[in-house]
């Protein structure tokens, strides 16, 4: 189960890191979790825009409590 959780979440740390900077993690590698994967998108004065449609979308779809606290 362990090895599982590691592996998912590499896998989105992976994907944040593919995005060439449009996503972001604040958190350093060392210290990142397995359960809470935070990031953030980087697109400058539109950043609270696109973050607000993505949550928007992201509750369509029945994704709950994903924005979280700065």
């Amino acid at each position: 189960m362990n090895s599982r959780a590691e592996l998912k979440s590499k896998a989105i740390y992976d994907t944040i890191v593919d995005t060439k900077g449009f996503y972001s993690c604040p958190v350093n590698p060392e210290n990142r979790s397995r359960i809470n994967i935070p990031f953030r998108i980087e697109a400058g004065s539109k950043q609270v825009e696109l973050e607000d449609k993505f949550l928007a979308e992201a509750l369509a779809l029945g994704m709950i409590q994903l924005k979280g606290h700065r």
